[in-house]
């Protein structure tokens, strides 16, 4: 096959090694962090990324589908380091045949990437792939990946703009997020939009100059369900962060539960809800006005009596204000 990687020409060529030559590549973002945190740190074995690959459920499905059908794509293999740095997942696969029928599953089909493959290349065809490509990683596998190529290619902002195509703010939030679950041990990429909005929420700063354990009581939350969106902590959670600071305080304390301390502050009008919905009220009133002058026949008298009871309303409300 041939690919342009990296503004060069990089030809590959197919063929048949034994499976157990083969290595995964530790830098997967889908098992970098957890693996890191697993063993506290350093390079891990190849052992335990099979160990940790063997559990996805993904990787069990993959099992079933090869064992049926057989291999529908083959592995991309850096020939210097006998590293697959596409098809980690097939690898696992593989190997769990492997352990349970080796004579029928002890070779695998390969692409072949040349030996004067250079690093940068490599990392364009990664990105190519799972970036961009048909077999886009999730965001937390986004994360890891421009993560990675920042803190331990170097790579500059200029370069992943460039890359990716993305914004330097997106780049930038991606990063800092991906660090800040790797400072909190925060393992399940499931939860990253949830770590996503609570660095992006400009209501946390606030709190935390207050309080600076702020983010470790919303981890804490997060991990034990009492929040299970993330919309929770986009849109609720400034709603808190923006209410009295004795209920701020008992929150974070734990007097109050995130869904009690939510209540309060809404009946405080910290959210400005009934604002919020007069507000949306008068600016359709005020767009629809001609086409609700225009209207005629039985559909005009329904409109008058509304806008009657309405007026009523509005003036009890007046009177008592």
């Amino acid at each position: 096959m041939i690919r342009e990687l990296d503004g060069q020409t990089v030809e590959s060529t197919d063929e048949i090694l034994a499976m157990n030559e083969l290595k995964f590549f530790d830098k997967n973002p889908r098992v970098y962090s957890v693996l890191r945190t697993r063993i506290g740190g350093g390079e891990p074995t190849q052992e335990e990324i099979f160990e940790l690959m063997s559990e996805q459920e993904h990787v069990k499905t993959l099992k079933k589908d090869i064992e049926r059908a057989g291999l529908r794509e083959a592995v991309i293999v850096n020939i210097n380091t006998m590293e697959v740095i596409e098809g980690n997942s097939r690898l696992a696969a593989y190997r769990l045949l492997y352990d349970e029928n080796p004579m029928k599953w002890s070779e695998i089909s390969c692409e072949i990437l040349p030996e004067n493959i250079t690093t940068g290349q490599i990392e364009d065809l990664i990105s190519s792939i799972h970036m961009t490509g048909k077999k886009k990683w999730d965001p937390a596998e986004e994360a890891a990946w421009v993560w990675r190529l920042s803190h331990d290619e170097n790579k500059t902002l200029e370069q992943l703009i460039k890359r990716f195509g993305w914004t330097a703010e997106k780049i930038k939030t991606y990063i800092s997020t991906y660090q800040f679950m790797i400072d909190n041990n925060l393992t399940d990429h499931s939860q990253f939009s949830h770590w996503l909005s609570l660095k992006t929420n400009k209501h946390v700063k606030k709190i935390k100059k207050i309080h600076p354990n702020f983010e470790k009581v919303i981890i804490e939350k997060v991990q034990s369900n009492e929040i299970n969106k993330a919309v929770m902590i986009r849109d609720d959670l400034p709603v808190i962060a923006n209410a009295p600071k004795k209920l701020v305080k008992k929150f974070v304390e734990g007097e109050l539960t995130f869904k009690k301390a939510l209540k309060f502050a809404k009946e405080l009008g910290v959210d400005k809800h009934l604002y919020k919905r007069l507000h949306e009220f008068n600016e359709w009133l005020f767009h629809h006005k001609d086409s609700i002058l225009k209207t005629k026949g039985n559909e005009l008298a329904q409109v008058n009596f509304n806008l009657k009871k309405i007026k009523i309303q509005i003036d009890k409300i007046l009177d008592k204000s």
